[in-house]
């Protein structure tokens, strides 16, 4: 491990650890982003959000939390892990025998499949929701052709019914394929076909 880095004042951090966190006013600011890089170089840390002073035990503890979800891969591997890029993940994985719980719940049409047909169908019904239910921009994310989309698409409103047409369970559905996604590895976002999930 590197020598122990010299860090301003203001910046609160933990260092008895094998793994630091720390807490800094500005996050946001480009010159203490360089500074922590520099200084904590050799160090595996994350840098909790920026919070008032009386809650500085909670932006240590979701440090903490962030170093253990990217040692397990859930949050991208990084030496110097910022939580206030992650919070959308942080969130979701405060609790997450719950979460497991959720996702199952939602996606439990899916389990009806075949493991490959899991996949492609979950993968395809994501990017449907984060593409506005546009079966073209949906085609171009998988690089698929347009009319396997709507096949796709066919299948999905019968498993699903009426989750689809409800506004509240569509936002459900993408939360719960988002975080089963994440929790296996994957970037929060979208891409080929991969046919990723498995939605069990």
């Amino acid at each position: 491990q590197a020598s122990r880095p010299v860090l301003p004042p203001d910046v609160l951090v933990d260092l008895d650890r094998p793994e630091a966190v720390l807490i800094v006013p500005d996050a946001d600011s480009r010159a203490q982003v360089r500074m922590l890089v520099n200084s904590l170089r050799g160090y595996r840390a994350a840098v909790g959000p920026s919070v008032p002073p009386g809650a500085a035990g909670n932006s240590m503890r979701w440090a903490r939390r962030a170093l253990d979800l990217a040692r397990r891969g859930v949050l991208a591997s990084e030496e110097l892990v910022w939580c206030q890029r992650h919070l959308a993940v942080l969130t979701l994985f405060q609790d997450e025998a719950l979460l497991e719980s959720f996702v199952e719940c939602r996606l439990r049409p899916l389990r009806r499949l075949r493991e490959s047909q899991r996949g492609v169908l979950g993968g395809t019904m994501l990017a449907w929701l984060q593409h506005g239910m546009n079966a073209t921009a949906v085609a171009t994310a998988l690089h698929v052709h347009v009319q396997t989309v709507r096949r796709r698409l066919r299948q999905l409103d019968q498993l699903f019914g009426e989750q689809i047409e409800d506004p509240v369970l569509r936002f459900e559905l993408q939360l719960a394929l988002w975080a089963d996604r994440v929790r296996r590895g994957g970037q929060p976002g979208h891409g080929p076909d991969t046919g990723h999930y498995t939605g069990d």
